[in-house]
């Protein structure tokens, strides 16, 4: 362990700790450190800062006007796909961000 440092918080930061706290199970000294060492380490990129949400969009928009157009089946695979490609982005930011398991960031993503 470390030297300790005793940080003074505002209320509202302390408030979202608190939140974080509720929401993540984990405890404030925890996440408070990880937000500590992410703000020296700097943000890793995700998913979420690519391309892919984007494209993602594009195939769920464009595979239900193949549908309508041209064959359902592929117009319906083209947006499941997309959608896959923007939750996923959603799943990989979620997982990033509050350290938790792929599972546990899907069924938080998806509100199940």
């Amino acid at each position: 362990m470390g030297e300790q440092v005793h940080p003074t918080l505002d209320e509202d930061l302390y408030d979202r700790v608190l939140a974080e706290e509720e929401q993540t199970g984990k405890s404030k000294s925890k996440i408070i450190n990880q937000r500590v060492r992410r703000g020296y380490n700097g943000d890793t990129p995700t998913l979420a800062d690519s391309i892919m949400p984007v494209f993602g969009q594009g195939l769920f928009v464009a595979g239900f006007i193949v549908a309508l157009i041209a064959n359902l089946y592929s117009g319906v695979g083209l947006a499941l796909v997309g959608l896959a490609m923007m939750i996923g982005a959603k799943v990989d930011e979620y997982s990033s961000k509050h350290d938790v398991a792929i599972t546990t960031a899907l069924i938080r993503v998806l509100g199940a």
